[in-house]
């Protein structure tokens, strides 16, 4: 079983890699993964507290305890649509008049397998997730085209894979606790101007630069009463290597940042025929230094990100004898790009604020199960307001996008 379970993990890793070569995804909470199965983005990406599927290793490993002995396989296909606009700013480019980056479609596989021990009160995971990343790439430059001759400072890419080996531990009938490891792997690629005399082209100048990074994950799932649970989830500051070929451009390692996420879960039923879900999440963006430092000092003049996610699932198999499960949900998060760093930021799209997802399940067994989920984002747009650079002022960007998402479950 072991060994099945290292080939499987090893062979998606690789299988990922591959693809992030060519493709990035498309985040969607600052430049993180709403959500990474079909099932908890069918819900909004909420879960904290009542985890739906093996996605319980990076939601709250805590959850792997009611989830039980599990597999799945995604497939999440991304479609955004970004724009960007600096006519309007002085130091921006006259002719990038609605310029629209040359996005095609992302496909982002993810796998994760629980399986338990100690009658069930001892649970072990792993799973491979793409975690988030951006990429744009537009016919014209971002700063006037008198410096740049159109020829640089036109996109950028970014991604981030995560393998996560968790554990948890049921302490007594109402209360499991979990801990998880992150182990991860991050590249970049740009062709940003930079902050130098002259604002000459990165000497990354477009070159794959990729960075390694770790850290922890730590939470905890108390049920109060038989129809109600509530989750408590905390994620440390991911702490990464620097991109070598991209000094001249950030001021230091490219940290992803800490979280911490409380949630409640409702079974009003007690028989999880209807499930009602809401997590608030925190994610200090502000706090990790190249996003989160001011603009003037070489950063991005990030802000910290509050989120509501929430949604509600129906098994129609508990009325109606159909195999049957049907989901929607809604994630808000408010940009971590304020209308002070918009020109700063123009490559990088991480605006999309309101979220709206719906999805289906089809019991084919007792054991397998599939999901698709489709998610509309909502188009953001955030305009610079000068107030840290008056030759930004005017600078403008938009992003929407349309996700499918499909799932294979199986119980083991």
């Amino acid at each position: 079983m072991l060994t099945r379970l290292i080939k499987i993990v090893s062979c998606l890793v690789f299988a990922q890699l591959i693809l992030l070569c060519g493709h990035e995804a498309n985040a969607l909470n600052g430049i993180q993964l709403m959500a990474n199965t079909a099932v908890s983005r069918s819900v909004g990406g909420a879960g904290v507290a009542r985890p739906m599927d093996s996605a319980a290793i990076i939601i709250n490993p805590a959850g792997m305890n009611q989830v039980g002995r599990y597999f799945d396989l995604n497939l999440t296909i991304g479609f955004p649509d970004n724009t960007m606009d600096s006519s309007a700013a002085p130091a921006g480019n006259a002719v990038s008049a609605g310029a629209k980056s040359q996005d095609e479609g992302v496909f982002l596989p993810s796998l994760g397998i629980i399986t338990t021990l100690l009658d069930d009160r001892l649970a072990l995971g792993i799973g491979t997730y793409f975690a988030g990343g951006f990429g744009v790439d537009y016919s014209v430059s971002r700063l006037t085209n008198a410096v740049t001759a159109d020829a640089y400072d036109r996109s950028g890419h970014y991604a981030l894979i995560k393998l996560i080996p968790a554990v948890s531990y049921q302490l007594l009938d109402n209360l499991s606790v979990g801990l998880a490891l992150h182990i991860n792997y991050s590249f970049l690629h740009s062709d940003s101007a930079t902050t130098a005399a002259g604002f000459p082209e990165t000497n990354g100048a477009s070159r794959f630069d990729p960075a390694l990074g770790v850290g922890a994950h730590v939470g905890l799932i108390y049920r109060p009463t038989q129809w109600m649970s509530l989750g408590a989830d905390y994620v440390t500051r991911q702490y990464f290597e620097k991109f070598d070929r991209y000094t001249d451009l950030l001021i230091d390692s490219l940290d992803m940042p800490m979280q911490v996420t409380g949630g409640v879960a409702f079974d009003p039923f007690k028989n999880q025929e209807f499930i009602i879900l809401g997590d608030f999440r925190w994610i200090n963006w502000g706090g990790v230094g190249t996003l989160g430092n001011s603009v003037t000092t070489g950063g991005f003049g990030w802000r910290d990100q509050y989120i509501f996610c929430g949604g509600v699932q129906y098994d129609f198999m508990q009325r109606v004898k159909l195999p049957l499960e049907a989901s929607l949900g809604y994630n808000y998060g408010r940009s971590p790009i304020p209308s002070s760093s918009v020109f700063t930021n123009l490559l990088i799209p991480a605006i999309s604020q309101h979220n709206l997802t719906g999805g289906l399940g089809y019991a084919l067994s007792e054991r397998v199960k599939l999901s698709g989920t489709y998610s509309y984002l909502f188009k953001s747009t955030v305009t610079d307001d000068g107030s840290v650079n008056p030759l930004a002022a005017g600078a403008t960007m938009s992003s929407s996008a349309h996700v499918i998402a499909l799932q294979m479950g199986l119980g083991l």
